[in-house]
C-alpha cells in the first residue's frame, strides 16, 4: 500500500515559516533567468523569484536555491520561547508558506538508500525567537514528476467547469494510481496540481521501522484523496 509523506505530526508551534525576503536571497537564478524560459508560464507582472521557487519546491521541480530559511514562531511571553531543545525532540517539523517536508538527516538518510536520484536535498536555517540557529534539518523536495492521477475513484466539484482540469480546487476527491507510485517509489503528480509527496510501501515501512517522531504517514487525506 503507498503512502502520502508528511512531516507535520508533531506540535503545531513547531511550525517554522519560511522568510520570504531571505528566500529570494538564496536563489541562485534571477527573475530575469527565469524569465528566458518561463517554465511555469506566469504573467511576469504577478510574482517574484519566491514564487518560482516556491512552486518548484511544492510542484516537483529542482529547486534553483542554496539552502532555505525559516523562523520559529514569535511568542509575546518570553518566558515561553519555544527553545532549541523543543525542536530537536523531532525528526520532522511543520512548515509554512513554503509546505514542504523540514527533516533530520537520518531521514534524508532512508530516502537516498531508496530513491536519491529522484530527491533534491537543501540546507534549512531554522531562527529562533532569541536569534539562536538551527542547522540540523533538511528540506525534502521530490523531483519525480509522473502521471500518478486517474479519474477511476476521482469525483469533480460543483465548479469543475470553471477550472476545466483536475485540480485541487476542481476536485471533491482526487484517486492517484497506486501502481504507478510503486513502480517510482516517490514521486509527485503532474496533472492535479497538489503538493502531495506520495511514496512506495517498502519506503513507508522503513520510515515507520525507524520510529522516526514528527512524520506522518496516511494512505488517504482528509477524504480529498487516495490511492486505487
Amino acid at each position: 500500500m503507498a503512502y502520502f509523506f508528511y512531516s507535520d505530526s508533531g506540535p503545531s508551534y513547531l511550525t517554522v515559516i519560511a522568510d520570504m525576503d531571505k528566500v529570494k536571497s538564496a536563489s541562485t537564478e534571477t527573475f530575469k533567468e527565469y524569465l528566458i524560459t518561463n517554465r511555469f508560464h506566469w504573467a511576469p507582472d504577478r510574482i517574484s523569484i519566491f514564487d518560482v521557487i516556491e512552486r518548484s519546491l511544492t510542484q516537483g521541480y529542482k529547486a534553483n536555491v542554496t539552502h532555505l530559511d525559516y523562523y520559529a514562531i514569535t511568542r509575546k511571553n518570553k518566558d515561553k520561547m519555544i527553545t532549541s531543545e523543543q525542536f530537536l525532540k523531532y525528526d520532522g517539523l511543520p512548515s509554512a508558506t513554503i509546505m514542504i517536508p523540514i527533516v533530520k538527516e537520518a531521514v534524508i538518510d532512508v530516502f537516498k538508500e531508496y530513491a536519491a536520484d529522484k530527491i533534491q536535498v537543501i540546507d534549512v536555517v531554522i531562527t529562533l525567537q532569541d536569534g539562536t540557529k538551527i542547522y540540523d534539518y533538511k528540506a525534502l523536495n521530490a523531483i519525480n514528476r509522473v502521471e500518478a492521477f486517474t479519474w477511476e475513484g476521482s469525483e469533480k466539484s460543483y465548479d469543475y467547469e470553471k477550472h476545466g482540469s483536475p485540480h485541487v480546487n476542481s476536485m471533491d476527491m482526487i484517486a492517484y494510481k497506486r501502481e504507478v507510485v510503486e513502480k517510482e517509489i516517490i514521486c509527485r503528480d503532474l496533472i492535479a496540481e497538489r503538493s502531495d509527496i506520495m511514496i512506495c510501501e517498502a519506503l513507508g515501512q522503513e520510515l515507520k521501522k525507524r520510529k522516526f517522531k514528527g512524520l506522518r504517514l496516511n494512505h488517504d487525506q482528509a477524504g480529498r484523496i487516495k490511492f486505487v
